[in-house]
Protein backbone atom coordinates (compact mmCIF):
# COMPACT_ATOMS: atom_id res chain seq x y z
CA UNK A 1 0.00 0.00 0.00
CA UNK A 2 2.92 2.54 0.64
CA UNK A 3 4.49 1.62 -2.41
CA UNK A 4 1.17 3.02 -4.68
CA UNK A 5 0.73 5.97 -2.29
CA UNK A 6 4.62 7.05 -1.90
CA UNK A 7 5.74 5.94 -5.16
CA UNK A 8 2.69 5.73 -7.25
CA UNK A 9 0.33 8.89 -6.29
CA UNK A 10 3.19 11.08 -4.46
CA UNK A 11 6.45 10.35 -7.01
CA UNK A 12 4.43 9.79 -10.33
CA UNK A 13 5.80 5.96 -11.20
CA UNK A 14 3.47 4.70 -13.12
CA UNK A 15 0.76 2.71 -11.70
CA UNK A 16 1.27 -0.42 -13.93
CA UNK A 17 4.75 -0.68 -13.67
CA UNK A 18 4.21 -0.65 -9.55
CA UNK A 19 1.32 -3.69 -10.05
CA UNK A 20 4.09 -5.74 -12.13
CA UNK A 21 6.70 -5.04 -9.45
CA UNK A 22 4.67 -5.97 -6.54
CA UNK A 23 3.55 -9.07 -8.84
CA UNK A 24 7.04 -10.14 -9.28
CA UNK A 25 8.50 -9.35 -5.74
CA UNK A 26 5.35 -10.49 -3.53
CA UNK A 27 3.23 -12.42 -5.91
CA UNK A 28 -0.18 -12.26 -4.68
CA UNK A 29 0.52 -11.11 -0.86
CA UNK A 30 -1.65 -8.57 0.21
CA UNK A 31 -1.42 -7.33 4.29
CA UNK A 32 -4.49 -8.96 5.90
CA UNK A 33 -4.97 -5.56 8.07
CA UNK A 34 -3.67 -2.08 6.68
CA UNK A 35 -3.83 0.62 9.50
CA UNK A 36 -4.03 4.00 8.05
CA UNK A 37 -3.01 7.15 10.52
CA UNK A 38 -4.63 10.00 9.02
CA UNK A 39 -3.76 13.48 9.85
CA UNK A 40 -3.86 17.03 7.61
CA UNK A 41 -0.59 16.47 6.36
CA UNK A 42 0.34 20.12 7.55
CA UNK A 43 -0.10 18.62 11.14
CA UNK A 44 1.60 15.55 10.34
CA UNK A 45 4.80 17.11 8.74
CA UNK A 46 4.74 19.65 11.87
CA UNK A 47 4.45 16.56 14.50
CA UNK A 48 7.36 14.65 12.60
CA UNK A 49 9.53 18.05 12.60
CA UNK A 50 9.11 18.42 16.41
CA UNK A 51 10.27 14.87 17.01
CA UNK A 52 13.99 14.09 18.30
CA UNK A 53 16.16 12.78 14.72
CA UNK A 54 13.38 13.11 12.42
CA UNK A 55 14.11 11.53 8.78
CA UNK A 56 13.94 13.94 6.46
CA UNK A 57 13.47 12.27 2.91
CA UNK A 58 9.79 12.55 2.97
CA UNK A 59 9.36 15.40 5.26
CA UNK A 60 11.46 17.30 2.44
CA UNK A 61 8.79 16.82 0.02
CA UNK A 62 6.15 19.67 -0.69
CA UNK A 63 2.69 20.07 -0.04
CA UNK A 64 1.36 19.07 -2.83
CA UNK A 65 3.29 15.32 -2.59
CA UNK A 66 2.01 14.86 0.74
CA UNK A 67 -1.58 15.76 -0.24
CA UNK A 68 -1.37 13.06 -3.09
CA UNK A 69 -0.18 10.62 -0.67
CA UNK A 70 -3.01 11.30 1.85
CA UNK A 71 -5.35 10.62 -1.09
CA UNK A 72 -3.97 7.71 -2.60
CA UNK A 73 -3.86 5.76 1.00
CA UNK A 74 -7.64 7.15 2.08
CA UNK A 75 -8.39 5.39 -1.93
CA UNK A 76 -7.31 2.03 -0.78
CA UNK A 77 -8.77 2.37 2.14
CA UNK A 78 -12.09 3.26 0.60
CA UNK A 79 -11.12 0.35 -2.29
CA UNK A 80 -10.41 -2.13 0.00
CA UNK A 81 -12.45 -1.35 3.20
CA UNK A 82 -12.33 -5.27 4.54
CA UNK A 83 -8.91 -5.28 4.61
CA UNK A 84 -8.36 -1.30 5.76
CA UNK A 85 -8.54 0.60 8.76
CA UNK A 86 -8.54 4.59 8.46
CA UNK A 87 -7.27 6.02 12.03
CA UNK A 88 -8.05 9.80 12.92
CA UNK A 89 -4.24 10.27 13.94
CA UNK A 90 -4.99 14.34 14.91
CA UNK A 91 -6.57 12.61 18.19
CA UNK A 92 -4.83 12.62 20.96
CA UNK A 93 -2.25 9.43 21.30
CA UNK A 94 -4.18 7.43 24.03
CA UNK A 95 -7.15 7.52 21.80
CA UNK A 96 -4.98 6.69 18.64
CA UNK A 97 -3.76 3.70 20.51
CA UNK A 98 -7.17 2.61 21.48
CA UNK A 99 -8.48 2.29 18.40
CA UNK A 100 -5.89 0.76 16.62
CA UNK A 101 -6.48 -1.91 19.61
CA UNK A 102 -10.07 -1.89 19.05
CA UNK A 103 -9.20 -3.28 14.86
CA UNK A 104 -6.87 -5.54 16.11
CA UNK A 105 -9.35 -6.69 18.75
CA UNK A 106 -11.72 -7.47 15.93
CA UNK A 107 -9.61 -9.20 13.68
CA UNK A 108 -8.60 -11.47 15.98
CA UNK A 109 -4.56 -9.95 16.11
CA UNK A 110 -4.84 -9.02 19.62
CA UNK A 111 -6.49 -10.07 23.25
Amino acid sequence: DSTFAYQGAGKGVEEDFLHLLHRFTLEDFRPDLTLILDIDPEEGLRRAQARRGYETRFEAMDMEFHHRVRAAFLTIARNEPQRCAVIDASAAQEAVHREIMEHLRQRGMAA
